[in-house]
Protein backbone atom coordinates (compact mmCIF):
# COMPACT_ATOMS: atom_id res chain seq x y z
CA UNK A 1 0.00 0.00 0.00
CA UNK A 2 2.62 2.17 0.82
CA UNK A 3 4.49 1.99 -2.51
CA UNK A 4 1.00 2.33 -4.88
CA UNK A 5 0.76 5.74 -2.64
CA UNK A 6 4.22 6.61 -3.45
CA UNK A 7 4.02 6.13 -6.95
CA UNK A 8 0.92 7.82 -7.02
CA UNK A 9 2.17 11.36 -5.00
CA UNK A 10 5.51 10.59 -7.74
CA UNK A 11 3.24 10.75 -10.65
CA UNK A 12 1.32 13.74 -9.13
CA UNK A 13 4.14 15.65 -8.90
CA UNK A 14 5.43 14.68 -12.46
CA UNK A 15 2.90 16.56 -13.92
CA UNK A 16 3.25 19.75 -11.72
CA UNK A 17 6.67 19.34 -12.44
CA UNK A 18 5.17 19.22 -16.38
CA UNK A 19 2.92 22.13 -16.31
CA UNK A 20 3.07 25.52 -18.38
CA UNK A 21 4.17 28.16 -16.76
CA UNK A 22 2.02 30.38 -14.86
CA UNK A 23 -0.29 33.22 -16.34
CA UNK A 24 1.40 35.74 -14.20
CA UNK A 25 5.59 34.62 -14.91
CA UNK A 26 7.55 37.35 -16.19
CA UNK A 27 7.38 37.83 -19.48
CA UNK A 28 11.16 38.06 -21.12
CA UNK A 29 12.49 41.73 -21.69
CA UNK A 30 13.57 43.11 -25.06
CA UNK A 31 16.86 42.88 -24.19
CA UNK A 32 16.82 39.16 -22.84
CA UNK A 33 15.67 38.51 -26.33
CA UNK A 34 18.57 40.30 -27.85
CA UNK A 35 20.97 38.68 -25.35
CA UNK A 36 19.91 34.95 -26.38
CA UNK A 37 20.40 35.83 -29.62
CA UNK A 38 24.35 37.05 -28.95
CA UNK A 39 24.78 34.05 -27.00
CA UNK A 40 24.00 31.60 -29.38
CA UNK A 41 26.71 33.47 -31.88
CA UNK A 42 29.25 33.23 -28.83
CA UNK A 43 28.85 29.48 -27.99
CA UNK A 44 28.78 28.60 -32.00
CA UNK A 45 32.31 30.49 -32.30
CA UNK A 46 33.48 29.42 -29.46
CA UNK A 47 32.46 25.37 -30.56
CA UNK A 48 34.03 26.23 -34.11
CA UNK A 49 37.39 27.54 -32.33
CA UNK A 50 38.12 24.01 -30.54
CA UNK A 51 40.35 22.00 -31.65
CA UNK A 52 39.26 18.80 -32.97
CA UNK A 53 35.69 20.49 -32.20
CA UNK A 54 32.51 17.94 -32.15
CA UNK A 55 30.62 18.15 -35.64
CA UNK A 56 27.44 16.25 -34.09
CA UNK A 57 25.94 17.99 -30.85
CA UNK A 58 23.08 17.38 -28.72
CA UNK A 59 22.25 20.30 -26.19
CA UNK A 60 21.64 18.40 -23.50
CA UNK A 61 20.14 20.84 -20.99
CA UNK A 62 19.36 24.51 -20.66
CA UNK A 63 18.44 25.55 -17.37
CA UNK A 64 17.99 29.19 -16.48
CA UNK A 65 17.97 30.35 -12.75
CA UNK A 66 15.80 32.61 -11.22
CA UNK A 67 14.62 35.21 -11.74
CA UNK A 68 14.39 33.59 -15.48
CA UNK A 69 11.67 31.82 -15.95
CA UNK A 70 11.67 28.15 -17.53
CA UNK A 71 10.36 29.71 -20.85
CA UNK A 72 13.49 31.78 -21.35
CA UNK A 73 15.87 28.33 -21.77
CA UNK A 74 13.56 27.44 -24.59
CA UNK A 75 14.44 30.97 -26.52
CA UNK A 76 18.16 30.46 -25.82
CA UNK A 77 18.11 26.58 -26.66
CA UNK A 78 16.72 27.75 -29.87
CA UNK A 79 19.27 30.56 -30.66
CA UNK A 80 22.12 28.12 -29.90
CA UNK A 81 20.77 25.31 -31.96
CA UNK A 82 20.46 27.75 -35.39
CA UNK A 83 23.83 29.33 -34.58
CA UNK A 84 25.58 26.06 -34.19
CA UNK A 85 24.26 24.94 -37.29
CA UNK A 86 24.85 27.86 -39.23
CA UNK A 87 28.67 28.26 -38.60
CA UNK A 88 28.75 24.49 -39.79
CA UNK A 89 28.07 22.10 -37.34
CA UNK A 90 27.18 18.94 -39.50
CA UNK A 91 24.39 18.11 -36.83
CA UNK A 92 22.70 19.78 -33.98
CA UNK A 93 19.53 18.35 -32.12
CA UNK A 94 17.80 18.59 -28.94
CA UNK A 95 17.43 15.73 -26.28
CA UNK A 96 13.63 16.06 -25.00
CA UNK A 97 14.37 12.54 -22.48
CA UNK A 98 16.59 15.55 -20.94
CA UNK A 99 14.36 18.13 -20.06
CA UNK A 100 11.85 15.71 -18.49
CA UNK A 101 11.40 15.58 -14.82
CA UNK A 102 12.19 11.88 -13.67
CA UNK A 103 10.89 10.83 -10.46
CA UNK A 104 12.31 7.81 -8.43
CA UNK A 105 11.78 6.39 -5.55
CA UNK A 106 15.14 5.12 -3.26
CA UNK A 107 15.20 3.99 0.05
CA UNK A 108 11.89 5.56 1.30
CA UNK A 109 13.26 8.74 -0.20
CA UNK A 110 11.57 10.89 -3.49
CA UNK A 111 14.21 11.55 -5.70
CA UNK A 112 13.14 14.45 -8.59
CA UNK A 113 15.31 14.63 -11.47
CA UNK A 114 15.01 17.64 -14.28
CA UNK A 115 17.89 17.41 -16.44
CA UNK A 116 20.44 16.90 -13.94
CA UNK A 117 23.79 16.13 -16.06
CA UNK A 118 25.08 13.81 -13.38
CA UNK A 119 27.91 11.22 -15.53
CA UNK A 120 25.23 8.40 -15.34
CA UNK A 121 22.35 10.29 -16.62
CA UNK A 122 24.95 11.38 -19.58
CA UNK A 123 25.85 7.25 -20.26
CA UNK A 124 22.75 6.33 -20.28
CA UNK A 125 21.38 8.78 -22.55
CA UNK A 126 24.39 9.02 -24.64
CA UNK A 127 23.94 5.60 -25.77
CA UNK A 128 21.30 5.93 -27.51
CA UNK A 129 21.71 9.44 -29.24
CA UNK A 130 24.21 9.00 -32.24
CA UNK A 131 26.04 12.38 -31.62
CA UNK A 132 29.44 13.37 -30.61
CA UNK A 133 29.18 15.75 -27.52
CA UNK A 134 26.58 16.60 -25.55
CA UNK A 135 25.99 20.62 -24.34
CA UNK A 136 24.93 22.00 -20.85
CA UNK A 137 24.06 25.50 -20.49
CA UNK A 138 22.95 27.28 -16.87
CA UNK A 139 21.82 30.92 -17.34
CA UNK A 140 22.10 33.49 -14.96
CA UNK A 141 20.77 36.86 -14.92
CA UNK A 142 22.39 40.34 -13.10
CA UNK A 143 21.43 43.87 -13.39
CA UNK A 144 23.11 44.82 -16.32
CA UNK A 145 24.16 41.18 -18.35
CA UNK A 146 22.71 37.46 -18.93
CA UNK A 147 25.54 34.98 -18.02
CA UNK A 148 25.82 31.98 -19.57
CA UNK A 149 27.77 28.41 -18.24
CA UNK A 150 28.63 26.11 -21.07
CA UNK A 151 30.08 22.64 -21.01
CA UNK A 152 31.20 19.99 -23.66
CA UNK A 153 30.76 16.34 -22.49
CA UNK A 154 32.13 13.81 -24.62
CA UNK A 155 29.90 11.20 -25.71
CA UNK A 156 29.37 8.34 -23.97
CA UNK A 157 32.10 8.26 -21.79
CA UNK A 158 30.58 11.94 -20.05
CA UNK A 159 34.56 13.28 -20.36
CA UNK A 160 34.66 17.38 -20.37
CA UNK A 161 36.01 18.36 -23.45
CA UNK A 162 35.91 21.98 -22.58
CA UNK A 163 33.97 24.61 -20.60
CA UNK A 164 33.82 28.31 -20.66
CA UNK A 165 31.82 31.21 -19.33
CA UNK A 166 29.70 34.08 -21.72
CA UNK A 167 28.17 37.39 -21.10
CA UNK A 168 26.15 39.31 -22.98
CA UNK A 169 25.11 42.73 -22.18
CA UNK A 170 21.12 43.01 -20.89
CA UNK A 171 20.90 46.02 -19.68
CA UNK A 172 16.71 47.26 -19.30
CA UNK A 173 16.94 50.87 -19.69
CA UNK A 174 13.58 51.56 -18.41
CA UNK A 175 13.51 49.56 -15.17
CA UNK A 176 17.42 50.60 -14.28
CA UNK A 177 17.38 52.00 -10.38
CA UNK A 178 19.85 55.38 -12.54
CA UNK A 179 17.01 57.91 -14.28
CA UNK A 180 18.39 59.81 -17.30
CA UNK A 181 16.02 62.53 -17.90
CA UNK A 182 16.58 64.73 -20.60
CA UNK A 183 13.91 67.56 -21.57
CA UNK A 184 13.26 70.70 -23.86
CA UNK A 185 10.91 72.81 -24.34
CA UNK A 186 9.54 76.59 -24.29
CA UNK A 187 7.63 79.00 -21.78
CA UNK A 188 6.84 82.46 -20.27
CA UNK A 189 10.42 84.01 -18.75
CA UNK A 190 9.06 86.04 -14.88
CA UNK A 191 10.29 89.43 -14.64
CA UNK A 192 13.25 90.97 -16.73
CA UNK A 193 12.64 92.27 -20.44
CA UNK A 194 12.51 89.78 -22.58
CA UNK A 195 10.94 89.89 -25.98
CA UNK A 196 11.03 86.41 -27.50
CA UNK A 197 9.88 83.06 -25.98
CA UNK A 198 13.02 81.49 -23.94
CA UNK A 199 13.94 77.83 -24.56
CA UNK A 200 14.63 75.56 -21.26
CA UNK A 201 16.86 72.79 -21.85
CA UNK A 202 18.02 70.15 -18.54
CA UNK A 203 19.19 66.81 -17.98
CA UNK A 204 19.38 65.14 -14.89
CA UNK A 205 21.01 62.03 -13.93
CA UNK A 206 19.22 60.65 -10.63
CA UNK A 207 19.86 57.15 -8.51
CA UNK A 208 17.60 54.92 -6.56
CA UNK A 209 17.29 55.97 -2.91
CA UNK A 210 14.38 54.13 -1.43
CA UNK A 211 11.75 56.57 -0.99
CA UNK A 212 12.56 58.32 -4.95
CA UNK A 213 14.98 59.05 -6.40
CA UNK A 214 18.17 61.31 -5.70
CA UNK A 215 21.17 63.45 -7.77
CA UNK A 216 21.83 66.37 -9.91
CA UNK A 217 19.77 68.30 -12.56
CA UNK A 218 21.76 70.56 -14.79
CA UNK A 219 19.91 72.96 -17.40
CA UNK A 220 20.19 76.27 -18.94
CA UNK A 221 17.35 78.88 -19.65
CA UNK A 222 18.10 80.58 -23.14
CA UNK A 223 16.44 84.34 -23.32
CA UNK A 224 17.42 87.85 -22.76
CA UNK A 225 20.03 87.09 -19.43
CA UNK A 226 19.81 83.32 -19.66
CA UNK A 227 20.13 81.40 -16.44
CA UNK A 228 22.34 78.44 -16.00
CA UNK A 229 22.33 76.05 -13.19
CA UNK A 230 23.33 72.94 -11.13
CA UNK A 231 20.95 71.52 -8.73
CA UNK A 232 21.07 68.44 -6.08
CA UNK A 233 17.34 67.15 -6.81
CA UNK A 234 15.29 64.92 -5.36
CA UNK A 235 12.00 63.25 -6.83
CA UNK A 236 8.99 60.99 -6.05
CA UNK A 237 7.38 58.61 -8.13
CA UNK A 238 3.73 57.48 -8.70
CA UNK A 239 1.12 56.35 -11.03
CA UNK A 240 -2.17 57.13 -12.27
CA UNK A 241 -4.72 54.43 -10.79
CA UNK A 242 -4.10 51.11 -12.58
CA UNK A 243 -2.81 52.83 -15.66
CA UNK A 244 0.42 52.50 -16.96
CA UNK A 245 1.03 56.21 -17.27
CA UNK A 246 3.26 57.20 -14.05
CA UNK A 247 4.50 60.42 -12.95
CA UNK A 248 7.35 62.27 -10.71
CA UNK A 249 7.27 65.40 -8.83
CA UNK A 250 11.12 66.74 -8.97
CA UNK A 251 12.21 69.61 -6.29
CA UNK A 252 15.77 71.05 -6.98
CA UNK A 253 18.00 73.32 -5.20
CA UNK A 254 21.60 74.38 -6.67
CA UNK A 255 23.62 77.08 -7.35
CA UNK A 256 23.39 79.16 -11.17
CA UNK A 257 24.76 82.06 -13.23
CA UNK A 258 22.67 85.20 -15.16
CA UNK A 259 24.96 86.70 -17.00
CA UNK A 260 27.19 88.57 -14.44
CA UNK A 261 25.53 87.54 -11.35
CA UNK A 262 25.50 84.32 -9.59
CA UNK A 263 22.73 83.02 -7.11
CA UNK A 264 20.44 80.39 -6.06
CA UNK A 265 18.05 78.61 -8.55
CA UNK A 266 15.03 76.50 -7.37
CA UNK A 267 13.95 74.47 -9.51
CA UNK A 268 10.43 72.61 -9.53
CA UNK A 269 9.37 70.08 -12.59
CA UNK A 270 6.11 67.94 -12.85
CA UNK A 271 7.06 64.35 -15.26
CA UNK A 272 4.83 62.01 -17.12
CA UNK A 273 6.40 59.68 -18.41
CA UNK A 274 4.25 57.66 -21.97
CA UNK A 275 5.30 54.60 -23.06
CA UNK A 276 8.84 53.14 -22.24
CA UNK A 277 11.07 56.23 -23.25
CA UNK A 278 8.88 59.58 -24.03
CA UNK A 279 7.89 61.73 -21.09
CA UNK A 280 6.48 65.24 -21.43
CA UNK A 281 5.55 67.89 -18.04
CA UNK A 282 6.30 70.93 -16.47
CA UNK A 283 8.93 72.96 -14.73
CA UNK A 284 9.99 76.00 -13.26
CA UNK A 285 13.06 77.68 -12.06
CA UNK A 286 13.35 80.97 -10.62
CA UNK A 287 16.96 82.42 -9.63
CA UNK A 288 17.83 84.33 -6.48
CA UNK A 289 21.09 86.85 -7.00
CA UNK A 290 23.59 86.68 -3.97
CA UNK A 291 23.70 90.93 -4.92
CA UNK A 292 22.18 93.28 -6.75
CA UNK A 293 20.15 91.81 -10.30
CA UNK A 294 21.45 93.06 -13.13
CA UNK A 295 18.82 95.77 -15.02
CA UNK A 296 16.62 93.35 -17.41
CA UNK A 297 17.71 90.23 -16.01
CA UNK A 298 15.04 87.47 -16.08
CA UNK A 299 13.79 86.31 -12.61
CA UNK A 300 13.02 82.65 -13.34
CA UNK A 301 10.89 81.21 -16.51
CA UNK A 302 7.59 78.67 -16.45
CA UNK A 303 6.90 75.92 -19.17
CA UNK A 304 6.27 72.99 -21.01
CA UNK A 305 8.80 70.49 -22.41
CA UNK A 306 9.25 67.25 -23.95
CA UNK A 307 12.11 64.68 -23.73
CA UNK A 308 13.31 61.24 -23.17
CA UNK A 309 13.59 59.28 -19.84
CA UNK A 310 16.22 56.12 -19.61
CA UNK A 311 14.81 54.72 -16.34
CA UNK A 312 11.82 54.65 -13.67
Amino acid sequence: MGNYLRRKFSILLLLVLSAPTSLYARSPEESEFYAASLLGDDIARWVMKLNRGPMAIGIFSVYANPPFEADYSQIVETEVVKSLAKAGVEKVSTCPECSTPHVTVSEERLIVKKGAPDLETLKRIGMKQPIDAFMTIDLYRTKLAVMAQVVLYQNPTAVVIAAERFRVPAMSLTDGAVQVLLTFGGGQAIGGTSTTMPLGFGLSLLEEVGFGKAGLSAGAVMGTGSIIYLNPTLAWFGRYGASSLSYSINLGLGFGFAGADKGIVVKGAYEIYLGSLAVAGFDGEYFIPSGTATAGQMNGYFGVHVGFAFGR
